[in-house]
Formats: structure tokens, sequence, C-alpha cells
């Protein structure tokens, strides 16, 4: 056995390379949450993060939202939609399933879901990524709409993808920085045989910007 420890930068649904790690007995830490048991977790607080902002938008007046998202087969997508999902629950209201476009990887497919969005009445666009939300800005400011005039937009990621749009988003800032170094010291410590919490969560803000006035 060459290495003395793995750290994992990202996990999937029934991920395979987290369960030939405990099969083989290799110290190892994930960046990013499992459903797997026994696994160390490092993660930014998706859920609690992206309901939230969520709550926000609506106590601002919102309720017509579309969910622009990635593979749902990457645990990060399905934890941004359970925490986007349990705010309009607790305020009692019900997601329009013509309104929720997941599993959008291409440019094309992206576009496509703005588009549905649009002529679906959508009075704020989020998108579960930094990726996405370019994508959907640059759509929207090609087509000639408004933001936030005709349509509001939020993203559930911020990075310096986004200090390029013109128009400042609202967005959930993590600390990449920081969640590295917290996944390096609890696979030191594990390989110390120091006891490791199964699951550190870290914190976050919200970046309200003129996209959801």
């Amino acid at each position: 056995r060459k290495a003395d420890g793995v750290i994992l930068g990202r996990t999937l649904m029934q991920d395979k390379n987290v369960m030939l790690l405990k099969e083989k007995g290799i110290p190892f830490v994930v960046i990013g949450s499992t459903e797997e048991e026994g696994v160390i977790q490092v993660d930014n607080d998706h859920v609690k993060a992206c309901s939230e902002l969520t709550d926000i938008l609506i106590m601002k007046g919102m309720r017509r939202f579309s969910l622009i998202g990635g593979d749902m087969n990457h645990m990060v997508n399905r934890t941004r939609y359970e925490g986007f999902s349990s705010a309009l629950h607790a305020r009692n209201i019900n997601p329009s399933a013509n309104l929720i476009y997941l599993n959008n990887e291409k440019d094309e497919e992206i576009e496509r879901a703005v588009d549905n969005a649009l002529m679906n009445n959508a009075e704020c666009i989020i998108c579960m990524d930094d990726r996405i939300c370019v994508t959907v800005v640059n759509k929207l400011r090609r087509d000639g709409v408004m933001i936030p005039g005709e349509v509001r937009v939020a993203s559930f990621y911020n990075s310096r993808l986004l200090d390029g749009l013109r128009t400042p988003i609202t967005t959930l800032q993590y600390d990449p920085k920081e969640l590295g170094n917290a996944a390096c010291r609890a696979l030191l410590d594990m390989i110390e045989g120091v006891e490791v919490a199964q699951k550190q969560m870290l914190p976050y803000d919200v970046l309200l910007k003129s996209s959801t006035q």
C-alpha cells in the first residue's frame, strides 16, 4: 500500500471509490457527503444554506421559483435540492413540476430550461451552481430579458465565474480553502489514531445582490 490516506474530492450516489476504500481499509476523508455509513465527511452545509437563501427570497415576495440543476447523481446537487425543497415546504409552497429542471449538463439543455422557465412565468431562476448561473445569465442577456426587472436570478454557489457578470448575483459563499484544510486535518488525525467527528459542517454566507431586488 503506497498511500497512507486518501481525500476524495467529490461524491456520487453509490460511490464505487468510497466502497473500494472502505473494503481496502485505507484511511480516507470525503469532501462532500455520502450515504455510506462510517465514512468521515467534511462538507459545506448545503442543505441549511440553500434552505436559508430560498426562504429569504420567499420573504421578499417570490413564489414561482424555477430551479435549474446538473447531474443528480452528484451528492452535492441532491443536498442543494433538499435545502431548496425544505424551504418551500416550510412555507406551504408546492414546487411546480414544470419549473424544476434537473440533470442538465450541456449549455443547450440549460438554455432550453431557461426558455421553459420564462414560458411558465418563473419569478426567480435559482441555479444549482456557478457554471449553470453564468449560462443562464448570458442566455437572458442575449434574449434581452432584464435582471431583475423581468426575472430574478440567484445561485447556490459563488465563485470568480460570477464576478465577470454585469449583474451582481445573489449567491451563497463558501470557503473552499478551509474545506480542503479541514479535510487534511481530519485525515492526518485519522492516520495518527486521533478520534475524528464523522461529519464536519462548515459555515457559509448569504450574499444578497441586485439580481434579486
